[in-house]
């Protein structure tokens, strides 16, 4: 059998189970581990799979918004870990702009230990919350960005919401994303409002943080927001050493939690 052959299988295969091991292809081609890396390398090179430790994964292609119900559990103690450590670099009387997002959403539960904060946020989910869990008690007030809000996320993000974020300059900025490529380190999301609104977000913060899960960088998204070392610092985990290599070799500064 041809490479190209071979690899045009493993690419049915890799889409049809989502993630597969290299031990697993070598046995259904009865070639070995080294010709299979060489496959997964090829089709990484042409942006079919990511490779991971002993496998191969498919990218999920991030085209739309995916409803807020379907997502809101997945990776959940990964999402409550990076929480805790945004959390870290947060202190009273100051203000924050909170993306919209599931990952961001569990900040929620730590912004109340907090005192004297103006929380800006775009998130109805996220507003609530924060309304709804005695805010007024420590003296924190919330901002909730106008425009019309997604029936699937349960945010604003149309040209009302971009002209008003303008208004706003905050201590802290926390971004989320939907999609990183690994390669370039650039960041996507699913829409171009959602891109403008993203970037406009992290310019209007003293300090930037990106805050996401390592499983973002098995997507690949098709509205471009910006790139990793246009923050301050990455919030991340560990779960992705390839990322984290990346992210070191081009002087990007990255927090890990140790989950």
């Amino acid at each position: 059998m041809f490479a190209i052959e071979r690899q045009e299988k493993i690419l049915r295969i890799v889409k049809k189970k989502k993630s597969i091991s290299v031990d697993e292809l070598s046995d259904i081609f009865k070639v070995s581990n080294v010709t299979i890396r060489k496959d997964l390398k090829e089709l990484e090179d042409k942006g079919f799979i990511l490779r991971t430790f002993g496998g191969a994964v498919i990218k999920e292609v991030i085209t739309s918004e995916i409803p807020y119900n379907n997502r809101k559990t997945d990776y959940i103690e990964i999402k409550k870990e990076l929480a805790s450590t945004v959390c870290k670099y947060i202190t009273d009387n100051i203000s924050i702009y909170l993306d919209a997002g599931t990952t961001t959403f569990q900040v929620c539960e730590y912004l109340l230990g907090f005192h004297g904060l103006v929380i800006i946020t775009n998130d109805i989910l996220i507003a609530s919350y924060l309304f709804n869990n005695d805010l007024e008690k420590n003296n924190n007030q919330l901002i909730m960005l106008g425009g019309g809000v997604s029936n699937k996320s349960g945010s604003c993000c149309d040209s009302v919401t971009l002209s008003t974020i303008d208004k706003f300059r905050t201590n802290i900025s926390i971004v989320g994303c939907d999609a990183i490529d690994i390669k370039t380190l650039d960041i996507f999301t699913s829409s171009a409002d959602k891109a403008t609104l993203k970037s406009k977000a992290a310019k209007i913060g003293n300090k930037s943080i990106l805050l996401t899960g390592s499983d973002k960088c098995e997507k690949l998204g098709l509205y471009k927001f910006g790139n990793c070392d246009d923050f301050d610092f990455v919030i991340t985990d560990n779960n992705n050493n390839n990322f984290i290599k990346k992210l070191k070799e081009k002087e990007v500064e990255v927090k890990i939690n140790n989950l």
